[in-house]
C-alpha cells in the first residue's frame, strides 16, 4: 500500500511519513478493511451507503437488505465508514501535496518509503487503476445487490407460500374439527334418542305387563261373566232349535190340506177379462191397459181368491 509503514516503531515525527498516511494505516490496521464484516456484506453496505447516504431512511433500507445485521450494528458501521472515508480523503490530500512539491524545483524531497512507492506507480497509472477499480467495484456491488435482493425476494416468496400453505392447512384442520364435532353431536343425539325410545318401550312393556297381571278376584269376576255369556249363548241356541222344531211341526200339519189337481180343460177357458172385452168392443179402454191407464194382468176365474 502507498505510504504504508508498520505501526510499531513510529516516532514523534511518524517515521518520516505524513501524519494523514500514518493515521489511515493505523485505523485500517486496528479495525480491518471492513471493520470485521464479511466481504460480501461490506460491498453491499458500500453500495447502499453510496445510493442512500443523503436519505434519512438509510438505516431502515440497509436493515431490509442486510437481515442478519441489527440496526445498532448498521449504525456503528456507518460511523466507522464515514471516519474511514474522512481519513482516506486526508491521505489522498497529503499525496496530492507531495506530488505538487515534487514537481517544484527545490521542493521538499519525500521520505524514502513514500518516494520508492511513488517511483514504482506513476500518477497517471495510479489514477487509471483507481478509476477502473472503482468502476469494477460499482458493477460488482450492483450485481451483488441485485443478486442479494433477488435472493431476499425469493426467500420472502417462499415464506409467503409456506405461510399460505400453513393457513390452508389450519383452515382444513379447523374444518375437519368442525365436521368431527358435528358428527359427534349427531351421534350423541341419535344415541340419546335411542335411549329414550328404549326407555319408552320398557315403560310400555311394563305397563302392558301390569295390565296382563290380574288379581284372583278379577279372575273370578271374569269367569262369572264368561259363564253368563256361555249360558246366554246356549239359551239362544236352544230357543232356535225349538223354533225350528215348531215350524217343522206346523208345516207337517198343513201338508194334508194342500191338494193340487190337474185340469187341462180349464186352461182353454176364457178369462173374465176376455169375456168383458168381447162384450164391450166399443170401449175406448185398451184391453191390456186398466181404467186408470196402468198395465193390468188378467186373472183366470179358477185362480180368483187364491
Amino acid at each position: 500500500r502507498i505510504g504504508k509503514s508498520p505501526s510499531s516503531g513510529i516516532n514523534a515525527e511518524y517515521g518520516g511519513l505524513h501524519p494523514a498516511v500514518v493515521q489511515f494505516d493505523q485505523y485500517v490496521a486496528t479495525h480491518g478493511p471492513a471493520n470485521k464484516w464479511g466481504e460480501f456484506e461490506q460491498q453491499l453496505f458500500i453500495s447502499l451507503f453510496v445510493s442512500h447516504q443523503e436519505d434519512d431512511t438509510m438505516v431502515d433500507k440497509m436493515s431490509q437488505a442486510l437481515p442478519f445485521k441489527s440496526a445498532e450494528q448498521i449504525t456503528s458501521q456507518i460511523a466507522w465508514y464515514r471516519k474511514y472515508l474522512k481519513l482516506e480523503t486526508a491521505k489522498r490530500e497529503a499525496l496530492r501535496e507531495w506530488r505538487e512539491n515534487k514537481r517544484k524545483p527545490g521542493g521538499t524531497k519525500p521520505t524514502p518509503p513514500l518516494n520508492m512507492t511513488l517511483d514504482k506507480i506513476g500518477e497517471k497509472k495510479r489514477q487509471l487503476y483507481e478509476k477502473e477499480r472503482q468502476e469494477r467495484l460499482a458493477h460488482l456491488s450492483a450485481y451483488k445487490v441485485q443478486k442479494e435482493l433477488a435472493k431476499v425476494q425469493a426467500e420472502e416468496e417462499r415464506l409467503r407460500k409456506e405461510l399460505s400453505a400453513t393457513e390452508k392447512e389450519e383452515k382444513r384442520r379447523d374444518l375437519a374439527a368442525r365436521q368431527r364435532e358435528k358428527v359427534l353431536a349427531f351421534k350423541e343425539k341419535k344415541q340419546k334418542e335411542e335411549e329414550e325410545r328404549r326407555a319408552r318401550e320398557r315403560e310400555e312393556a311394563k305397563h302392558q305387563k301390569s295390565l296382563r297381571t290380574v288379581s284372583s278376584s278379577d279372575l273370578l269376576r271374569l269367569h262369572q261373566n264368561n259363564m253368563k255369556l256361555v249360558e246366554k249363548k246356549q239359551q239362544r241356541e236352544q230357543e232356535k232349535i225349538v223354533a225350528e222344531f215348531e215350524q217343522r211341526e206346523r208345516l207337517e200339519r198343513l201338508k194334508p190340506r194342500i191338494e193340487a189337481k190337474s185340469d187341462p180343460g180349464r186352461l182353454l177357458q176364457k178369462t173374465k177379462g176376455q169375456i168383458n172385452r168381447e162384450k164391450d168392443r166399443s170401449s175406448t179402454v185398451n184391453p191390456t191397459i186398466g181404467s186408470r191407464g196402468m198395465p193390468s194382468r188378467a186373472v183366470p176365474s179358477w185362480r180368483a181368491g187364491l
